[in-house]
């Protein structure tokens, strides 16, 4: 049976105060004694491209987000940062005189603020890069607005699926690579610095399909589309137990490149790349054998 749902006036008055309320909350806390007009960004909307995941709620997606705004001449006037914590968590609310600003928005998962000094060279700290996503834009300001903000993801995933036992002296995975990029361009959604990035990854216990899985991103650049990588297993002292090298790893944003097979067995010093594809309606995903 159809039920109908009759919105009485003072139903309608209701729902108004709410609103008002809720969003009094939202633009007081940032913007008291500031003059300008009233600017509001919801951090809402990304596309529709998450890993393996079919949440598109911020805080299931990331644990920060900084937020900054530079004026016409390219100096930064705004810069807030937020954590998954805090209540109002992806909307960002700001008072800005008339003119012509850029937006920068930066949701990631790092331990720390990113650095927004300029929207042309945004950097992570310790240069650990995170599932991460962008928003840039520039807007005219000459009334109060709001926005919903698409924040874009701007990192490739490379995957490992160790499918052997890992020995009981390894304590550490280090994944030297280069060919990617540690910096963000957000006005191209690219990587812009050609770096050498290191990751370092505890052991972890093996899955119940007794694999073990370890994940690393980069943000690709526009010169470059792969990585060179050396995997090493080190112990308690850092002495490499068993290393391999993969020469060319493909990276493209919001791709996962993974690799899936023994580490330990064998006595090659070059991963197989054996490759195939296959695509679902989140991710595309290229496999490739250990």
């Amino acid at each position: 049976m159809n039920k109908s749902f009759i919105l009485t006036p003072s139903l309608c008055i209701l729902a108004s105060s709410l609103f008002v309320s809720c969003f009094q909350a939202v633009s007081e806390e940032e913007t008291a004694g500031e003059e300008g007009f009233q600017q509001i960004f919801h951090c809402v909307e990304f596309e529709q491209l998450p890993f393996e995941t079919r949440s598109y709620e911020i805080k299931d997606l990331a644990g920060r987000l900084d937020f900054a705004v530079f004026d016409s001449d390219g100096t930064r006037v705004k810069s807030i940062g937020q954590e998954a914590s805090a209540e109002t968590f992806g909307t960002v609310s700001v008072r800005l005189p008339e003119g012509e600003y850029t937006i920068v928005a930066v949701a990631h998962n790092g331990e720390k603020k990113a650095t927004l000094t300029t929207p042309a060279k945004i950097t992570f700290d310790g240069n650990k890069v995170t599932d991460t996503f962008v928003y840039c834009k520039q807007i005219a300001v000459n009334d109060d607005q709001s926005y919903n903000l698409e924040m874009k993801r701007c990192v490739a995933m490379v995957r490992f699926v160790i499918t052997d036992e890992t020995p009981s002296e390894i304590s550490t995975f280090r994944f030297y690579y280069t060919g990617g990029s540690s910096t963000l361009d957000a006005t191209t959604g690219k990587g812009c610095v050609n770096s050498r990035q290191t990751e370092l990854r505890s052991r972890k216990e093996a899955n119940s399909a007794g694999e073990t899985v370890y994940e690393i991103y980069t943000f690709p650049r526009a010169d470059s589309q792969n990585l060179k990588l050396t995997i090493s297993a080190l112990n308690s002292t850092d002495e490499t137990i068993c290393e391999k090298v993969i020469d060319a790893v493909p990276v493209v944003v919001s791709e996962i490149s993974q690799y899936t097979g023994p580490f330990f067995s064998g006595s090659s010093s070059l991963f197989d790349t054996n490759n195939t594809f296959y695509t679902n309606d989140t991710w595309t995903t290229n496999s490739y054998t250990l």
